[in-house]
């Protein structure tokens, strides 16, 4: 359905249905406001799931519960992204943008894509909700024997947050899974399942390398480095050697260990 006009006033495109007479966002849907537009998942006219609050040159994409961003969120201005961490009232509680940096700048910016479209809306055939918001970049075919993986942020209905490469639905592989109770998983997942736990020094190695300097000789790179491409690889990985770990089990959402077996 496209064209419609709530009973606020404002202008909205997507699914939706009756309630006494008044027609209200249900699944799907953009509405329009002055200066902005909310793109999401909508139940019974209230935001309920992944969503975009889209400005001129920024915008949030965040879980929402209750028409406010209230989970897992991050915010890009112009091609930076700014902000990633936990939003409570659509207001950023908790910043842990250095878990994500180096993916968003250094996998996703350099990764040659940049003319695609950095937002892919996914909806459930039956329902119209919105199963998967992509932040990134689809699977794109390139010829019969190349695909393109999927590359970014998947934001999944469930609450989750998903940072990594690999198929578009089925979580097999390695990545970062910011999940709905707050906790951080980061490593090699089966089906959605963590199998493997890893590191996120490591993870970053799966991605950029796992060349490591000497302690001994801290300027090596400039010896091994067999081609300009590898010694800037090098010299981008360094920049991230220092960021602190994820604690595990540990809700960022609360400040608090979930398990009463901490991992240390």
């Amino acid at each position: 359905m496209s064209g419609k006009i709530l009973a606020d006033g404002k202008k909205y495109n997507g699914w939706g249905c009756y309630h006494k007479g008044s027609f209200i966002p249900h699944g799907c849907g953009k509405k329009f406001y002055p200066d902005f537009y909310v793109y999401g998942n909508y139940n019974q006219g209230v935001l309920e799931g992944p969503a975009i609050n889209s400005h001129d040159h920024y915008m949030y994409t965040m879980q929402f519960k209750g028409n406010r961003g209230n989970g897992w969120g991050l915010c890009i201005n112009g091609d930076y992204l700014v902000e990633f961490g936990y939003y409570k009232e659509s207001r950023l509680q908790t910043n842990l943008i250095d878990f994500v940096q180096w993916y968003y700048e250094g996998k996703m910016g350099k990764s040659g894509r940049s003319d695609e479209n950095m937002m892919s809306m996914y909806v459930h055939k039956e329902t119209h909700e919105v199963s998967t918001l992509l932040i990134g970049y689809a699977p794109k075919k390139i010829s019969e024997e190349l695909t393109l993986t999927c590359m970014g942020f998947r934001f999944t209905r469930d609450g989750s947050v998903w940072v990594g490469n690999g198929n578009l639905s089925d979580m097999t592989g390695n990545y970062m899974h910011f999940k709905p109770d707050g906790c951080i998983d980061i490593g090699s997942f089966q089906k959605g399942d963590l199998v493997n736990r890893s590191s996120l020094q490591d993870f970053m190695d799966s991605y950029f390398g796992t060349w490591k300097p000497s302690q001994d000789d801290p300027f090596a790179s400039l010896f091994r480095a067999k081609s300009a491409h590898q010694s800037e690889r090098i010299s981008e990985r360094e920049l991230y050697r220092n960021v602190e770990e994820p604690r595990i089990e540990y809700s960022y959402f609360t400040n608090e260990y979930l398990s009463e077996d901490l991992p240390f």
